[in-house]
């Protein structure tokens, strides 16, 4: 039978001005990912980015 696991990619952007939770929700979302049985081979951090299209007068994020 063959394996029927799919690759799929993940960029997440936090709020640059909530710094001090940036670690423990990047940390949360990894447990949901493993929880759901996802294997995590790859990360990166791209850091603080403008947005293209910012969202509720936020013009900056930090992409993982």
């Amino acid at each position: 039978m063959a394996d029927k696991s799919r690759e799929y990619e993940v960029v997440l952007i936090l709020d640059s001005s909530a710094s001090e939770n940036m670690a423990e929700t990047q940390k949360e979302i990894e447990e949901t990912l493993v929880k759901r049985q996802a294997e995590i081979t790859h990360k990166e951090e791209w850091g603080k980015r403008k947005l293209f299209h910012p969202p509720r007068h936020i013009n900056e994020g930090v992409f993982h």
